[in-house]
């Protein structure tokens, strides 16, 4: 797989993740930093080991 291909949206089967948070959910905190953390490198390993590729290409190499 070439990952910079996938950056570059020129991929035919891309497809992005979405998190959503509720402003007046009772879980936002948790949903927030949920979010939060899938975007710090210990996230973004989580996310390649699921089959995502990463955001930032330090992360990868």
């Amino acid at each position: 797989m070439d990952v910079e291909v996938f950056r570059s949206k020129r991929y035919p089967l891309l497809r992005k993740l979405y998190v959503i948070v509720k402003e007046e959910h009772p879980a936002r905190q948790a949903g927030e930093a949920y979010a939060n953390l899938l975007l710090t490198a210990e996230g973004q390993k989580l996310l390649e080991n699921s089959g995502y590729a990463s955001l930032y290409d330090s992360i990868t190499k």
